[in-house]
Parts: structure tokens; C-alpha cells; sequence
């Protein structure tokens, strides 16, 4: 798989059918244990239960990776980095690496679940405001038959209730968690929780950063129709139906001159 650097951020080129197979591959992967010819053993094991992840770089995270080198060394230690936004797409294009196609999180997470329902994929929802991800999750059950979901858990919490919640999913029996509670906190989270993730009580074998999608399958936010995520056009919808984020407008601006400087 190849990768570009977008204002110095690692970012895959990979289409939304690959990255869902390469998902679900590490979940197989774990489920089976190492591969019985690997040696030494323990080498084997280790490597097996390694927690991989998966984050959704937009023009917001990268300029916050610009501000803040420990974020942008949280990004760049991703096992899979998918373009999320129309904006990385322009940028790879106008430095003359262009990607495939964008990968929207919540396309992904959703292209996840329905693939992984027929593999009984075990899930755990961590995130959003009380009662979201337990809407989610009985949306989920219902939308795709032969999900399992091992847990659900709000994303109301502080960092020093990180090392108990991080517990409470990996005794879940979960083996992909979707992480929603916005960024940079959600990817900090992951980094936090990995040793618990990895311990040997723990199924969990791919985490996920998913933003708002949480609220999403609830039903409690719409998605912007399919023109405009055709048409590329789904950040004006967003801002045109959900004023607040008009403050994140600065932010794009900063994307859009740093990455016309860079050229220069």
C-alpha cells in the first residue's frame, strides 16, 4: 500500500472496500492466533494480540498534528491512515500524489459492520453523549443480522477514568471498538488504553476513531444526501445545517494557505 504526506501527515491510498477487507483481515488474523510455522512463539503471540489502528485523517486533524507533535506522532504510528475529507484529495492531487478516493469514517465504520455481521464481528460502541451508543447498538442489531455487540459505554468521562473504561472493553470480548468522542481526545484514548487492549484478557484487535458516526447510527444526526457526497460537496451541507460548525471554517482556511504554500 503506498502512502502520501499531506502537511507532513501520513495518509493512505487505499479505497473504502480495502480498508474494510484490511479490518476485517487483522480480526481474522487474531482470531486464528499466529501462524502455527512463526517462530519463536512468544514472538508469535505478541504480534497477535497487537492492538491495530485505524484513524480517518480530515484538513481539522491535520492542521491540529501541525500544532501539536504529539498528535501528529499519535497519527503517524496508525496502522491505517484513510483520507476522510474532500480537502486531503485536493491537496495530494496539487502536489501531484493523488489518492484513489475519499474514505468518509462513517462510510467506513458502516462498510465495516455490514461486512462484518456475516463474520459475527464482536463490537464495542465507547463514545457520544449518554444513551447514544446503546441507540447505535439497537439500530445495529437490527440493520445487520449476525453482529455481535459486546458492549456499549458513553464517552462522558475524564482522563482519570481512562484506565477503567479501557478495562471495561477489553473484558468485553469485543474485537473492534469505535471510539467517538471527537478529536483529539478519541485518538489519545486509543494511545492510553493500548496496554489494556493488549493484555491478554483482551479480544480487541482493532480500534477505531469514528467521530460523530456514533450519533449517526443512532439515528440522532442525518447524513448529508448522496449528491453531495458525490458531488463532494457534504462539508457545505454540514455547515449549511449545523451552524456550530462554522467555527472549524479558520481552521479549513489554515488548511487550504498552508497547503497552497507548500507548493510555493
Amino acid at each position: 500500500m503506498t502512502s502520501v504526506r499531506i502537511l507532513g501527515v501520513r495518509v493512505d491510498d487505499v479505497t473504502l472496500d480495502g480498508a474494510a477487507e484490511a479490518v476485517l483481515a487483522r480480526v481474522r488474523v487474531a482470531r486464528e492466533g499466529p501462524a502455527r510455522e512463526t517462530r519463536p512463539e512468544a514472538t508469535s503471540e505478541r504480534a497477535a494480540r497487537r492492538l491495530w489502528v485505524l484513524t480517518t485523517p480530515n484538513p481539522e486533524m491535520i492542521m491540529t498534528a501541525r500544532a501539536r507533535p504529539d498528535f501528529a506522532a499519535i497519527l503517524d504510528q496508525a496502522d491505517l491512515a484513510v483520507p476522510d475529507g474532500v480537502g486531503l484529495l485536493w491537496a495530494a492531487r496539487r502536489q501531484g500524489t493523488p489518492l484513489r478516493e475519499r474514505v468518509a469514517g462513517c462510510d467506513l465504520l458502516g462498510h465495516i459492520l455490514e461486512r462484518g455481521a456475516g463474520e459475527k464481528l464482536r463490537v464495542f460502541f465507547l463514545g457520544a453523549a449518554p444513551g447514544v451508543a446503546e441507540e447505535a447498538a439497537r439500530r445495529c442489531r437490527e440493520n445487520y443480522p449476525g453482529l455481535e455487540i459486546a458492549g456499549t459505554y458513553h464517552g462522558y468521562f475524564g482522563a482519570s477514568e481512562d484506565r477503567q473504561v479501557a478495562g471495561r472493553v477489553a473484558r468485553s470480548g469485543a474485537e473492534f471498538v469505535a471510539v467517538g468522542m471527537g478529536s483529539p481526545r478519541q485518538e489519545r484514548w486509543v494511545q492510553a488504553a493500548r496496554a489494556a487492549l493488549e493484555g491478554p484478557e483482551s479480544r480487541v484487535a482493532v480500534a477505531m476513531p469514528v467521530g460523530g458516526s456514533l450519533d449517526v447510527l443512532s439515528g440522532r444526526r442525518k447524513r448529508a444526501p448522496d449528491w453531495a457526497s458525490r458531488l463532494g460537496l457534504e462539508w457545505l451541507v454540514r455547515l449549511l445545517s449545523q451552524p456550530a460548525r462554522w467555527r472549524r471554517a479558520p481552521t479549513l482556511a489554515r488548511f487550504v494557505l498552508a497547503v497552497l504554500r507548500e507548493r510555493t
